[in-house]
């Protein structure tokens, strides 16, 4: 999830440069070369390449969370929760149903103490 919010931040600042450039030096109509020649260009260039390292450091904990086996609801509702980030961008039949049970989860108490049963947020995929 730590990465995920990182993607999210960088990607958003591309597009805040993306949008400077459209307003300012009329990004639509420049060329290839005209729009590369530009400084903010070389900022979204460097994130480029950061977000393509985040994407390959995500895959592999995503690769990884399989083979984790959960030893209570806590870590049960953890991958629910990782597999809800994953396929929200596919929104395929029972996508909202997914979703919706999974944060029902998070709400769900103990019937002795009270306590949370499961965590708000999920462990980040880059632990070790």
């Amino acid at each position: 999830m730590a990465l995920d919010a990182e993607i999210d931040r960088l990607l958003s600042r591309w597009s805040d440069l993306e949008n400077v450039l459209v307003k300012e030096k009329r990004w639509q109509n420049m060329t290839p070369d005209q729009r590369e020649a530009l400084s903010p260009t070389e900022e979204m260039d460097a994130i480029d390449r950061q977000v393509k390292g985040l994407f390959e450091q995500r895959r592999q904990g995503l690769d990884a969370l399989p083979a984790l086996v959960a030893r209570d609801m806590r870590g049960v509702a953890s991958k629910l929760q990782v597999a809800v980030k994953v396929m929200d961008h596919e929104r395929g039949d029972g996508f909202e149903l997914f979703k919706g049970a999974v944060a029902e989860m998070q709400d769900v108490r103990c019937v002795h103490c009270g306590a949370s049963v499961v965590e708000r947020r999920p462990p980040s995929l880059d632990a070790k």
